[in-house]
């Protein structure tokens, strides 16, 4: 059985935060032009180099003798630091020095293969596309474990985003053997919460980030079919099919109300088996509280509750909750 518990009544919505003593700034928080944006190094800001990573890691393989990285361990390798990369991804090596020589060893392979294009390339659509964000207050950070400070700072200043980027996050701020710990960091540092975020990258690696974090995602397929990432929320060819628009209907269909499972006993009950019941944009809908509203939009559409006759949510004497409160759909 499914029931439903409104939000606190000093809470709107899943963002809101009832501390904010700002009217003002409260309402802000509601609408859907408030949230920030994390956007990935390679793909998104500068043009793609994970072909000459992968050539590079290989040749440190054959050349130091290890054993020869299976493909699909490439596809993890993105965002992470080089010496991460050697003992959590390929386990060449748990000798932190000796990972740290190969991983020197692969920056040099790396150097090497991309000099005639140093420094690398920008997007032509990253300036417009950061410029269009700094209009509306959005902040932007950017994620890049498998680079450190200098270099990013370097690359930004020289293709001229460094003004249009609020926060970065390099391999020099940790060592984390998962991507996710440099976008969370990302977040906490432009001071928005995770369902208040839209990752924007080139992979569905990217994808994989953002629904482990409750993120939105917005992926740029540029010549790879669009099929690819229908698990995205947006998919666009570059950054210059992006709007502001866009991106605000991301968060069109939020949900005010979170999901309760229980067979009619305790509120304690019902509130442990609430969690998970998030669906795949991260609204508090579930999929069968849906259908569980439509149908009875359907059958009951003059029906009004009574709200005298159902017991307290927190008394623990009730076998179910007050059915007095209206819902609203937004």
């Amino acid at each position: 059985m499914e029931m439903l518990l409104p939000l606190p009544r000093e809470v709107e919505g899943l963002v809101d935060d009832p501390n904010v003593h700002n009217p003002l700034q409260r309402m802000e928080r509601l609408g859907t032009g408030w949230f920030g944006v994390l956007v990935e190094h390679d793909g998104v800001l500068f043009q793609d180099s994970t072909e000459a990573h992968t050539e590079a890691w290989l040749q440190v393989a054959k050349e130091l003798g290890y054993q020869r990285p299976l493909g699909h361990l490439f596809r993890r390798v993105k965002g992470l630091r080089d010496d991460v990369v050697v003992t959590a991804v390929f386990n060449w090596t748990q000798n932190p020095s000796v990972a740290r020589t190969i991983a020197d060893l692969k920056v040099q392979k790396y150097a090497a293969l991309t000099a005639d294009r140093n420094p690398q390339p920008v997007m032509l659509e990253a300036g417009p596309f950061l410029r269009t964000l700094k209009t509306y207050n959005i902040p932007v950070g950017l994620a890049c474990g498998s680079l450190s400070a200098s270099v990013v700072h370097e690359r930004m200043k020289h293709a001229k985003l460094d003004t249009l980027i609020d926060t970065v996050v390099t391999g020099d701020d940790g060592g984390a053997t998962e991507v996710e710990w440099y976008f969370m960091d990302a977040a906490a540092q432009i001071g928005r919460p995770p369902m208040r975020c839209i990752l924007i990258g080139n992979s569905s690696n990217s994808i994989e980030v953002a629904r482990e974090l409750g993120m939105k995602c917005v992926v740029l397929a540029g010549n790879t079919p669009v099929y690819n990432f229908a698990s995205a929320d947006l998919v666009v060819r570059d950054l210059s099919q992006l709007t502001f628009s866009n991106l605000k209907k991301l968060f069109g269909q939020e949900g005010l109300v979170e999901p309760r499972l229980g067979d009619g006993g305790s509120s304690g009950e019902s509130a442990e088996s609430s969690s998970g019941a998030m669906d795949r944009d991260g609204s508090a809908w579930g999929s069968s509280m849906q259908s569980n509203m439509d149908a009875w939009d359907d059958d009951n559409d003059d029906e009004q509750f009574d709200d005298g006759d159902s017991g307290g949510v927190g008394d623990g004497s009730s076998s179910g909750y007050s059915t007095g409160l209206a819902f609203s759909h937004r």
